[in-house]
């Protein structure tokens, strides 16, 4: 599917990708896809239904890291 989309995929398509990506747990992967959807444009100019998406999936991103930061410190993560 990633391969699909790199070649033929629209941009909303690689946003989708990021989302299942991330669903999956694969952060690095879903990092990569927002970028790439994300190009030169800043995340105001998306149309408002994609910057929310782009959005959600961004505090989730970062939520994740931070989950994998207390995990290598030794703090205690909260009940998932």
């Amino acid at each position: 599917m990633g391969e699909a989309v790199r070649l033929r995929g629209s941009p909303e398509a690689r946003l989708l990708r990021a989302r299942a990506l991330l669903e999956s747990g694969e952060r690095e992967e879903a990092e990569e896809e927002l970028n790439a959807y994300l190009g030169d444009r800043k995340p105001k100019d998306l149309p408002e239904r994609s910057r929310l998406v782009y959005t959600q999936l961004r505090e989730r991103l970062q939520l994740m890291s931070y989950g994998e930061e207390a995990e290598s410190a030794g703090e205690p993560q909260p009940n998932k």
